[in-house]
C-alpha cells in the first residue's frame, strides 16, 4: 500500500463566498501498510454548523474503523465480508457520537448535516459506503 499517492485540498465554493459562508468540506486519511481509508464529506448548506458536522464524520468514522479494525497492526489481515460489518459499525459509532456532540452544545442534529463517502482499500479488495445525495 506504500505506494499509493495522496492528495487532498478543500476550496470555499463561489455561492459560499457570496454567503460569507465557511468551506463545508472535510476529508480524512489514514494509511498503513495494509490498508487505505479515505473519508470525505460535504456539509449540508441547510445545516447551520455543518462544516462541524462534516470534520466530526469524517473524523469520526476513521478513528472508528481504525480501532475496531485493528488495521495499524502488523500482520493485519481482514476480508471484504468483515470490513463491511466494521464499517458498517464504524458509521453507526460516528453517528452516535455526532449526536453526543449535538447534545453537549444544545443544537439540532440537523444543523450538523452532511454527506459522507467513506472507502477502505487493501491490495485484494476495495469496499465504499456513502450517506446522502442520492445514496441508496
Amino acid at each position: 500500500m506504500s505506494d499509493w499517492r495522496l492528495a487532498q485540498a478543500r476550496v470555499v465554493g463561489s455561492a459560499h463566498k457570496m454567503r460569507s459562508l465557511p468551506c463545508q468540506d472535510a476529508v480524512a486519511v489514514i494509511e498503513h501498510d495494509h490498508c487505505l481509508c479515505l473519508s470525505l464529506s460535504d456539509g449540508a448548506g441547510s445545516g447551520g454548523d455543518s462544516e462541524f458536522g462534516s470534520r466530526l464524520i469524517t473524523d469520526g468514522i476513521i478513528y472508528r474503523f481504525g480501532v475496531l479494525s485493528g488495521c495499524s497492526a502488523p500482520n493485519w489481515k481482514m476480508d471484504k465480508v468483515m470490513a463491511k460489518s466494521l464499517a458498517r459499525q464504524a458509521l453507526k459509532e460516528a453517528r452516535e457520537q455526532l449526536l453526543v456532540t449535538a447534545a453537549q452544545h444544545q443544537i439540532s442534529p440537523r444543523d450538523l448535516a452532511a454527506t459522507l463517502l467513506f472507502v477502505v482499500c487493501t491490495d485484494h479488495w476495495i469496499i465504499g459506503l456513502q450517506v446522502g445525495d442520492g445514496a441508496s
